[in-house]
């Protein structure tokens, strides 16, 4: 099979070498530039690499056909959640397997989202759209404060933050509206959403949808940085809840499924459970980031890059039973006010962790280091897989607390 993955990121770079080891001939679209390069230890694994840029639809649509012209293309697989509503108008193009083209845009742009399970009837948090400033006063008067102020179009909490007051609210807004670009560079509509502040605990929830038939592979618990944002530190697959609590999330989320039409391919809901019920932050139709996919490969053994690959291409899906009990997690290092670091100590101490899944630092030393308030400012994680919830997340927690990045020079 000819399989093209358009500008894998996170955990879409690792739908290369799986789509290589299952025989398929990959074909990667990528602009190669900026935000968009992929690794090296990914990108040469591909048998055929176009460069072109993937944030002008009509030139990748162009190429889409040329391809299927020269080689046949048996799906477009997106890379990332900002590629699934191309992807998935090509195969539609193509007569590929894909998702339903009137509901790719609503699982892509949180206010269409809002609206289309508002008026299905499914419970959503009170909201508005805001795209003029002279609106602002009214539509925060309508929500309440404290609230929650999102760009529409972002991912991994870039720009998301609770407003306490109107003063918080216009700065807000204005980091929001004066975003020209969003962080893959594509244009950023400016828009921003209002929303009713949740009290309760995140989680988001792991799954598959095949037809009418909804696979849930995990309910994952969130570690967030503190507020005003909501920046994940950290994960834990799967989360501790009793069978009530799972089954009325997992209830839940199927109503926003049927809701918005999703009728192939994993979904990542990310909720929080209110003392009167499960709501929706937001939900994708894409792979998990963050190396969820990864933790839930190791606790379960539930490969969903291969599931994500073989739903494209309409192939017979093949579930493993979930008979593994096993925990896994993983740690961001995130730290307030550090603009860069030289050294770093405790990572000899932590590599040698039982059931040490992978270690990393993603910002090198000596470069600058984003503000901690999105995913841009995390310097590296940690993962471990074990038997235990309670030892396992002391385990993410202590390991953390011992690394130590220091600065050295002043610059």
């Amino acid at each position: 099979m000819n399989v093209v993955i358009l500008e894998p990121v996170s955990s879409g770079w690792k739908l290369i070498p799986k789509a290589k080891e299952l025989n398929h001939t990959v074909i990667v679209l990528t602009y190669d530039q900026g935000e968009r390069i992929i690794p090296a230890e990914f990108l040469r694994l591909a048998d055929r690499i176009e460069r072109v840029d993937t944030n002008d639809d009509q030139a990748v649509i162009d190429l889409a056909w040329k391809l299927d012209k020269e080689l046949g293309i048996d799906a477009v697989i997106p890379g990332f959640e900002y590629y699934v509503p191309l992807s998935n108008r090509i195969n539609h193009l193509l007569g590929n397997a894909g998702l339903k083209p009137e509901v790719v845009n609503h699982v892509r742009y949180k206010d269409l989202m809002r609206t289309a399970l508002a008026d299905a009837g499914v419970r959503v948090p009170r909201y508005r759209l805001v795209t003029d400033a002279e609106e602002l006063e009214a539509a925060a008067a309508y929500v309440g404060f404290p609230l929650v102020a999102k760009p529409v179009d972002c991912s991994g909490s870039f720009n998301v933050r609770k407003a306490n007051n109107h003063s918080e609210l216009e700065e807000a807004y204005r980091r929001i509206s004066e975003m020209a670009v969003n962080d893959l560079e594509q244009t950023a509509r400016g828009d921003v959403l209002l929303e009713e502040y949740l009290q309760g605990p995140e989680y988001s929830v792991e799954g598959l949808v095949d037809g009418e038939m909804i696979h849930y592979f995990s309910i994952t618990e969130k570690l967030l940085g503190p507020e005003p944002y909501f920046v994940e530190v950290g994960h834990i697959v799967s989360a501790p809840l009793d069978a009530e609590a799972e089954e009325t999330i997992h209830h839940y989320v199927g109503q926003v499924i049927k809701a918005l039409g999703i009728n192939m391919g994993p979904f990542h809901a990310e909720i929080r459970l209110t003392s009167t019920g499960p709501v929706l932050i937001e939900i994708g139709v894409r792979l998990a980031g963050d190396y969820i996919c990864d933790l839930i490969y190791h606790a379960k053994g539930i490969d969903l890059y291969k599931l994500m690959i073989d739903s494209y291409l309409g192939s017979p899906l093949s579930l493993p039973e979930q008979t593994s009990q096993r925990v896994a997690g993983v740690r961001f290092f995130v730290r307030e006010n550090l603009k860069r670091y030289d050294t770093v100590e405790g990572l000899e101490q932590l590599r040698a962790l039982d059931g040490l899944i992978d270690c990393n630092l993603t910002i090198p030393t000596g470069q600058e280091i984003p503000e901690a308030n999105s995913f841009m400012g995390r310097i590296g994680y940690f993962a471990v897989v074990g038997d235990d919830y309670d030892r396992l997340k002391e385990t993410l927690l202590q390991g953390d607390r011992q690394i130590k990045f220091k600065q050295l020079t002043k610059k």
